[in-house]
């Protein structure tokens, strides 16, 4: 994934995988919207300092929400968004936004991890 001058949408920043993809994803030059079910949260392995700058933004969304993740994919104007799930991403995101319009232009990248 090339992040230079992207807008990454990443899903679950608190956990390890997903703080790492949006310190990937900041360090290649992407403005980070980090989804959160609650966005007051600590994000361990990122600091007051990199929160407060203007390349990372916070966004309430849950997978478990179909219309949070929607409001999340507009409100940050995401070109791609990363989830970590034991789940194929494929899967769930198809089973949630099915009923809602996504953007064409929206690219989902994912790790599973293998069992």
């Amino acid at each position: 994934m090339t992040a230079s001058k992207q807008t990454v949408l990443v899903f679950g920043p608190t956990g390890a995988v997903g703080c790492a993809a949006a310190i990937e994803a900041h360090r290649r030059g992407a403005h980070v919207w980090l989804a959160m079910r609650d966005t007051s949260k600590k994000i361990d392995g990122l600091s007051e300092s990199d929160l407060e700058s203007e390349r990372f933004s916070r966004v309430q969304a849950d997978l478990d929400k179909p219309d949070t993740l929607k409001r999340a994919i507009q409100l940050s104007g995401a070109t791609s968004a990363f989830v970590y799930t034991i789940l194929g991403v494929k899967t769930i995101c198809t089973a949630l936004l099915m009923p809602y319009e996504v953007p064409a232009s929206l690219t989902l990248h994912s790790h599973r991890p293998t069992v």
